[in-house]
Order: structure tokens, then sequence, then C-alpha cells
């Protein structure tokens, strides 16, 4: 059974005190992304040179894990970009690199969730409007599972 849940739609960001950090969640590699086009050397040393802090390689349904020589000064975190064959995708993003294992296997968008909401991971529902036909329609981004 699902019931709606209030979506809380105020600026997380309004409070500027503390100490900020540049960085991304959503990046790409050739090494290990079918849609990447730059090798990860390559991206690790651009994002680099634009002064981030940190980054996450999230490839889609691939952990990978740059080696920390390779990193220029930056933080690296791990993460991957899970997709469904309905076109969802999503980032998973935990220290927890066996978890990440097992959600590259998991084919099940709801069952995945579930299992994440037990665990320390931080999930993202990636551009839920980047093409034609929304990855998320508004119902799904509205709707959770009880």
């Amino acid at each position: 059974m699902s019931k709606s849940v209030p979506v809380d739609w105020s600026n997380p960001y309004a409070d500027t005190r503390g100490t900020w950090l540049k960085g991304n969640l959503h990046t790409h590699s050739s090494d290990g992304s079918a849609c990447g086009q730059t090798p990860l050397a390559e991206v690790l040393k651009r994002y680099a040179r634009s002064g981030h802090d940190f980054l996450c390689v999230s490839d889609h349904m691939t952990l990978t894990e740059p080696r920390p020589a390779a990193a220029h000064g930056l933080l690296l975190l791990p993460g991957i970009e899970w997709n469904s064959h309905a076109g969802e995708h999503m980032g998973v993003y935990t220290l927890d690199r066996a978890l990440l294992r097992h959600c590259v296997k998991s084919s099940d968008q709801s069952a995945l969730l579930s299992y994440l909401s037990r665990r320390d991971a931080l999930v993202v529902l990636n551009h839920p409007n980047w093409q034609r036909e929304p990855h998320y329609s508004h119902e799904q981004l509205m709707r959770r599972e009880s």
C-alpha cells in the first residue's frame, strides 16, 4: 500500500555558515561507462584543475575506483549510477563498497530503494526530466511506499 508524503521544497542551502567544498557526485569516465567519453585519468585532472575538492566517478552500473595516487588532491568518494531496464537512473553513494556491488546486481528499483532505506547510503533520483519521456513521473516522485 502506498501513501502520499508531502515534499519539503525548502532550500537546504539557505544557511551559508560553515565550510563549503566544491564537488561533483555525477561524473562518468570512458574507463567504466559507455556514456563517458573521457579517460578516467583525464577526468580527475580536469576536476582538480577546476578547483574541485571532491569527486565521485559514478559510472553506469560500474564501481569505478580510481587509485588515490591518481587523484590530483581530490577526495574520491565511491558511488555508482544505477539504471533500470525501464530507464530510471539513480545515484548511490556510500563508503560501503560491498553495498555498491550489491546495487549493481539488482534489477528492481523498488526493492533496491527499500533495501537502501535501511543502509548508510545517499540516494539521488538522477535527471528525472532528462529525456522526452521523463525517467520518473510526477506521481512517482510524490509517492513513497509505507
